[in-house]
């Protein structure tokens, strides 16, 4: 069991670190162990994270660069801390700083979560993509 207060600290957690998204053309299962699409095909223009319930985040995405492509995975990423003594650090700042960003940490884009699906496209140069995931913590 994960209490209700736990589902919305680890739903704030996930928008706040949770800073990209990719689109890609591969559609089959990625390693566990990958920590990017299996194919990239673009990055997001445009990436925001809205918490829509206390234990729900709304992962928006913009892709505008797809012109002739299909896409078939989407994922998104979060840049986090590299080992337990970093996540300690940047636990210390936010206590004395209360900012997340004033961290001193070393850091890396890791791939929280990926989708596939069946092929949409060929895009055109004018299409524009929003894809939205939203994430209940339970």
């Amino acid at each position: 069991m994960i209490t209700e207060e736990t589902k919305k600290r680890m739903a704030m957690f996930l928008k706040t670190f949770t800073t990209a998204a990719k689109v890609g053309n591969g559609g089959d299962s990625t390693n566990p162990s990958s920590n990017d699409l299996d194919s990239v095909v673009s990055s997001a223009s445009s990436f925001s994270t809205v918490l829509s319930d206390e234990n729900v985040v709304d992962f928006n995405a913009t892709f505008n660069s797809l012109n002739g492509e299909t896409i078939r995975e989407f994922g998104i990423f979060a840049t986090l801390p590299t080992n337990e003594a970093q996540f300690i650090q940047m636990q210390t700042n936010m206590a004395l700083t209360g900012s997340v960003t004033a961290t001193a940490t070393t850091t890396d884009t890791v791939m929280v979560a990926r989708f596939n699906f069946d092929a949409l496209g060929p895009f055109t140069a004018t299409d524009v993509v929003n894809i939205t995931l939203v994430a209940e913590v339970e």
